[in-house]
């Protein structure tokens, strides 16, 4: 059984409940990324899961669905093995517009098969983040679901009101 933690990367303003004894990269300023410890069975493999923050070029309900069927069709036309295995669209609980899917594909130069999880979280017009969560198809049925309640999880936590005089740039 797999134990979660609550963690905050207070430069995304995203909080989730992460794996006990998985580690933690920051990437850069506004990208994290969780690794499980290695898999000795398969030449100490880390599945992952990242988070990065981005400005949409949209920032509407209407951009997502569109953003969301482009990234799909992107990534058919180029991953090797492309396999589409479910798509959804969720509403978080702190009401995120969020665009799952879940695939597989192989990669030509390591010759690995690959199952992933991605989630197009859009907080508010002005931020997306992108969940993409990679492990080996083998390990897929351990992982998937430990992914999916990290992506679940997922909270974006508003800046704090500063009071009176304040906008939103003073955040």
């Amino acid at each position: 059984m797999t134990h979660f933690a609550s963690y905050w990367h207070e430069p995304t303003r995203i909080s989730i409940m992460a794996p006990v004894g998985w580690e933690v990269e920051d990437i850069e300023p506004t990208a994290f990324r969780f690794y499980s410890p290695p898999d000795e069975a398969n030449d100490d493999y880390r599945s992952s899961i990242s988070y990065a923050l981005h400005a949409p070029e949209g920032g509407t309900a209407a951009w997502l669905t569109e953003f969301a069927a482009a990234s799909r069709d992107n990534m058919a036309a180029t991953y090797n093995g492309f396999r589409l295995l479910n798509e959804s669209r969720v509403m978080s609980s702190d009401f995120a517009d969020v665009a799952l899917r879940w695939y597989e594909w192989n990669d030509e130069a390591t010759g690995l098969a690959f199952s992933q999880v991605q989630g197009l979280i859009l907080a508010d017009p002005q931020s997306i983040y992108l969940a993409d969560a990679a492990t080996l198809q083998g390990t897929a049925d351990v992982y998937i679901p430990i992914f999916d309640s990290i992506i679940a999880s997922t909270r974006i936590i508003p800046r704090r009101w500063s009071g009176a005089g304040a906008t939103r740039d003073s955040w």
